[in-house]
């Protein structure tokens, strides 16, 4: 046989070989496809019905049918999550990415997994890599801020918000995301900026309007919590939690019918608070109503956790005292004393034992005490009961001679 036969007979055998190949691949492929549509039906079946072992099985099979489609490793790592196999789900996403770390998704999906890890610093490190293949996804860069703000990386929140915002700049709720981080961070000038520019967007935003109030609120600036308070009341979108700041409020400018009105607001919303009806009860003494101050502030004594209790016993023992009930205020005013030393108590426990006791030994020791302990700046107080200490001492030294 001739040279040329052989390479005739070679391009005739190839050319065969193709064909049935081709052929072989016809039959084969949808047979695959078959079995594929069949184990994600399974899959999704599974996954349903939390048979979580059964579909990471099925989802294992998927994914080596063709390891190459982004969906299947998707769908796996979610079955590996939801049978908490944290580890393998990460790996997988890992094993993917160290061969292409093109795919921004998977980056997503690993560093929200890694956000339930013991180190955040690998889920933030993630994210870095994340913005790296897609720095144009607004929602990426929400989610990698407020998880920053969860695990206190304040700065690090602020500035990815930042990035929302430049890629969303006419939507309001990344600017009050920001503005919240800030003030949790006590930056209240900044976060006055962020949220000014929430404002012009929309200058009725019920949020934008309650962060506004709560922010001049925080500050003590009273008057521009009541600007935009009033404005978000006005427009019905008052809650109990706008009613907590703007009452205070309200309570430092000396509007107290309406201070009133917004505590029993937050009363009729969380009744066992104990604040609210503190506040009522300031209110209700500088208005004059004695008997519903005496009320309100033994209602908040009732209530209140062990923090403030000693405040609140005594407010109510200068309720008593201004009406020359010595003996009650006594007893509030010395609970308030044992719960929590204040020379501003000592005071006024000498003032009401001068006035109820005969014996003025008891007074004596308490000016005594309090001057002992005194700050220099309540001069007034200091003098008076500097005067009275003296006083009582030269009629004790009277009382002797006799």
């Amino acid at each position: 046989m001739t040279s040329s036969t052989n390479i005739h007979l070679c391009h005739n055998f190839r050319r065969v070989f193709s064909t049935v190949l081709i052929f072989a691949a016809f039959l084969i492929s949808p047979r695959l496809h078959g079995q594929q549509d069949s184990l994600s039906a399974l899959f999704a079946e599974a996954m349903a019905h939390y048979r979580t072992a059964e579909a990471v099985d099925i989802g294992e099979q998927r994914l080596a049918t063709d390891s190459s489609d982004q969906s299947l490793m998707l769908d796996l790592v979610s079955a590996y999550s939801l049978a908490g196999m944290r580890e393998e789900a990460v790996s997988c996403l890992e094993s993917v990415l160290a061969r292409d770390s093109t795919r921004a998704l998977l980056w997503f999906k690993l560093a929200r997994l890694l956000e339930n890890d013991d180190n955040p610093k690998d889920a933030v490190q993630a994210y870095y890599a994340l913005f790296k293949n897609d720095s144009t996804n607004s929602y990426f860069y929400g989610r990698a801020a407020a998880f920053s703000r969860k695990i206190g990386y304040m700065w690090l929140a602020t500035t990815w918000y930042e990035k929302v915002i430049g890629l969303d700049p006419d939507k309001v709720e990344p600017y009050l995301a920001k503005a919240e981080t800030q003030m949790e961070m006590r930056a209240f000038y900044p976060a006055d900026q962020t949220i000014a520019r929430a404002l012009k967007i929309d200058s009725l935003h019920p949020r934008t309007l309650f962060l506004a109030g709560k922010s001049a609120n925080l500050q003590q600036d009273h008057a521009d919590a009541d600007f935009y308070f009033s404005k978000l009341f006005a427009q019905g979108d008052g809650s109990a939690l706008a009613a907590r700041y703007y009452g205070l409020s309200l309570y430092y400018l000396k509007r107290y019918p309406e201070a009133i009105d917004m505590m029993q607001m937050l009363i009729d919303e969380a009744p066992d608070l104990d604040f609210p009806y503190y506040y009522r009860g300031l209110c209700y003494r500088e208005t004059g109503q004695d008997d519903l101050a005496e009320e309100a502030f033994q209602k908040a004594i009732d209530l209140i956790q062990k923090d403030n209790l000693a405040t609140y016993h005594e407010q109510l023992g200068l309720l008593y005292q201004s009406q020359n009930k010595h003996r009650q205020a006594i007893h509030h005013l010395q609970t308030a004393r044992n719960l929590g030393e204040d020379p501003h108590r000592i005071y006024h426990l000498a003032i009401s034992y001068e006035a109820f006791y005969a014996d003025k030994s008891v007074a004596l020791r308490t000016y005594e005490a309090y001057l002992e302990t005194a700050d220099s700046t309540a001069e007034a107080r200091t003098n008076y009961a500097r005067s009275r200490r003296d006083a009582l001492l030269k009629e004790a030294h009277f009382q002797q001679g006799n």
